[in-house]
């Protein structure tokens, strides 16, 4: 998101080496954004900003969505660079729709109109447009394989984003559709999915962002769940009925193709990968979760796993811009974080109890955001 506070002329003049020390140090003061669902009902949406080492908790949002309690609940951040079009998706599946926020300048969340949206049996995960401009949420649902497709139009600080379902598609070769990713920048050009019943992942051509019905190709993967694709088009899904994930790579024309797979400590389900495609980490079906590295051919290497005590659910989490690791403890109303690398995951180097108060199954889904310190659009720069 861009956060713009600008006097009528800001003059900074500063000697070179002062600039270069600045501008290197800018990253490091940089705030993360942390949104989770609280799988409860009403699904409010837990909203932080995380400063290392503290985690701050602001007010919760809702618009009115529920889910069933049962933890199987995105959420998915859009960042954009335009001011007012960075927003939130959250899925409800107890209620059946998805609820849609607009990020404003200080963090805080405001439901888009018409939100919640509603959109069906089987409301479970979500997958953005590389730019924002369309939201894919397929339906788990078994016997079927429908995706619903919402387009989204935003003018920088115009107001408040237009939101229009399109209507569904039916995947063929699929059933239960299980998460999704869209590879490919703009409009993105193909929507990968996996499908828990059918066993499978493929990725299916983008034509007016609406998805074809047939894959380019699929690879088996039993009881296929959580999916996720760095950039660099290197990705991985997990094997909803061993202690395992698959990797892969997927070519710009959708073909994906698997390379080797990974143990976690229990029955893999979603995990996370970061934006260069170097680490993933896996929740898994009990207090644990799995990390590896993964190499330019998309090759998983296992560096280990963190067990919580006492035992928790760690189901969901999400890499910041940093690579730092935003893990949700479900069952401990807990978010902690890590700086692993290859060599390891390290203690947490923060953990903190959230701000809702309901259910004992939160927080679900999370995702995160990187944004600007520095709340200041340079007009004129002097370098003495």
């Amino acid at each position: 998101m861009h956060v713009r506070a600008v006097a009528s002329r800001l003059v900074l003049r500063l000697s070179a080496c002062t600039l270069l020390a600045a501008l290197a140090g800018s990253a490091a003061l940089a705030q993360t954004r942390v949104y989770a669902g609280s799988n409860d009902s009403p699904d409010v949406l837990i909203n932080a900003t995380f400063s290392s080492p503290t985690m701050t908790y602001g007010t919760e949002a809702t618009d009115g969505g529920a889910t069933t309690g049962g933890q199987l609940n995105q959420v998915r951040v859009f960042k954009s660079t335009s001011p007012g079009c960075s927003m939130v998706a959250q899925t409800h599946s107890g209620s059946n729709n998805i609820s849609i926020y607009v990020i404003d300048a200080a963090g805080g969340l405001h439901p888009a109109p018409g939100s919640p949206f509603a959109t069906g049996v089987g409301t479970q995960s979500l997958a953005w447009a590389p730019d924002g401009g369309a939201l894919y949420v397929p339906l788990a649902v078994s016997g079927a394989a429908n995706v619903i497709t919402f387009t989204l139009s935003c003018t920088a600080g115009g107001g408040a984003p237009t939101i229009t379902n399109t209507g569904s598609v039916a995947l063929t070769g699929f059933n239960q559709l299980r998460d999704a990713a869209v590879i490919g920048a703009g409009n993105g050009t193909h929507l990968c999915v996996t499908g828990t019943l059918s066993g499978n992942v493929g990725c299916f051509p983008l034509t007016a962002r609406i998805p074809g019905t047939t894959a380019v190709n699929t690879i088996t993967v039993p009881l296929a769940r959580g999916l996720r694709i760095a950039p660099n088009n290197c990705g991985f899904a997990a094997l909803g009925n061993a202690s395992s994930v698959q990797a892969f790579t997927v070519s710009a024309g959708g073909t994906i193709t698997a390379t080797n797979t990974g143990t976690t400590s229990t029955l893999a389900r979603y995990g996370a990968i970061t934006a260069d495609g170097s680490l993933v980490a896996v929740g898994c079906e009990g207090p644990a979760f799995t990390l590896f590295t993964m190499n330019g051919s998309c090759q998983l290497a296992l560096v280990g796993s963190n067990v919580t005590s006492p035992p928790t659910l760690d189901l969901y989490m999400a890499f910041d811009a940093n690579n730092l690791l935003y893990v949700s403890d479900s069952d401990s109303n807990q978010i902690r974080v890590f700086a692993p690398n290859g060599a390891g995951i390290g203690a947490a180097v923060s953990t903190s109890t959230i701000n809702h108060a309901g259910s004992p199954l939160a927080p679900g889904g999370i995702d995160v955001a990187l944004v600007p310190s520095l709340p200041v659009e340079l007009l004129d720069l002097a370098v003495e």
